[in-house]
Formats: C-alpha cells, sequence, structure tokens
C-alpha cells in the first residue's frame, strides 16, 4: 500500500497500509505466527512508514520484527530457517533489476533480460486479472507438501509489484 501511495499519492493507501501494520501486531502476541517471513511482514508496512513519514512507533514495530527474525538464524548452518522464499520469481526479479542497474554494458543487459522473463513469466502464468480480488499472483506455495499449498501471498505480489515500479523508475525504495 506504500508503493501505491508513492504511486498516486491518495491518502487511502496510506491508511490501508496503517491498519496492515496494526493488524499484524496480533503476530507479536503469539509466536507460533513469527516466523521467517518477518521481513517480508514488516517490510513494505512498519519499515515503509517509518522511513516515510518517521513515524517512531512503525520504526520500533520493524526493530521487533527484526530481532525475532535473528533468532531464527542457525550459526552453525549460516542460514535463517525458512520452509516456503513460492515467490522466488518476484524477489529473484527485483535482485537482477537491480544488479542491471548496477552493471554496465552487456552484462547490465543480461541481468535486465532475465528479469524481464521472470516477470513475462509470471504475468503469463500466474497473475490474477480478476479485479473482484485483491492478490496480484497466484499459484504461490506455502508449504509445498501440503494438500493445500496454492494460494496468494502478499510477499510475491510486493516483489512484483516493486519489480514494475523500479522499471518504471518509480519505485519507493525501503531497503
Amino acid at each position: 500500500m506504500w508503493q501505491m501511495h508513492a504511486l498516486t499519492g491518495e491518502e487511502r493507501y496510506q491508511e490501508i497500509a496503517r491498519w496492515s501494520e496494526e493488524k499484524l501486531d496480533t503476530c507479536f502476541l503469539h509466536y507460533d505466527m513469527m516466523d521467517h517471513d518477518n521481513g517480508f511482514k514488516w517490510l513494505p508496512t512498519a519499515v515503509a512508514d517509518y522511513r516515510v513519514t518517521g513515524n517512531e512507533r512503525s520504526k520500533k514495530r520493524g526493530l521487533l520484527a527484526a530481532e525475532v527474525l535473528a533468532g531464527r538464524y542457525n550459526s552453525a548452518g549460516k542460514f535463517i530457517r525458512a520452509w516456503e522464499d513460492s515467490t522466488a520469481a518476484a524477489i529473484a526479479a527485483c535482485g537482477l533489476i537491480e544488479l542491471s542497474k548496477l552493471s554496465d554494458g552487456r552484462q547490465s543487459d543480461i541481468y535486465l533480460n532475465a528479469a524481464m522473463k521472470l516477470l513475462q513469466a509470471l504475468e503469463a502464468h500466474s497473475f490474477n486479472w480478476n479485479e473482484g480480488q485483491d492478490n496480484f499472483l497466484t499459484k504461490c506455495t506455502g508449504a509445498y507438501h501440503d494438500k493445500e499449498h496454492e494460494f496468494s501471498i502478499i510477499y510475491g505480489d510486493y516483489f512484483f509489484l516493486e519489480a514494475l515500479m523500479k522499471l518504471c523508475g518509480k519505485e519507493l525504495f525501503i531497503w
């Protein structure tokens, strides 16, 4: 919603973003809701709010989520415990666009072309064109081995939109 607010300037997106951020407070009270997605939950909400508006309460939420995420780090294996990244194509596209901006010539083109292929594949095979639904991407995976494992995941939508905004030169850089 902060991205939509940055694109349009419409206050309703800021209001929805703040409502979503406050709704996430429930996760802090239920440890089973705190997982490797903490960065994906609070970066586009609390951290974006703090970076855009300077909201100190949002800064505290973001720092608390980061502390919980750090607790998932396995120092022996040097990884964060996780089990889901299904939205990897959208996340990878964002990273490849960034690499393209940091590279020159042919190398830059290679990264940008790879990002475009990922985004085109998402649009062709996973994009939800139904205006009556909230999500952009379909066929996301929460836990692959679960019987019901394909559904929308908000951070897939976030990174898909971020990639498009990067391509248009209108990104809201919150990282």
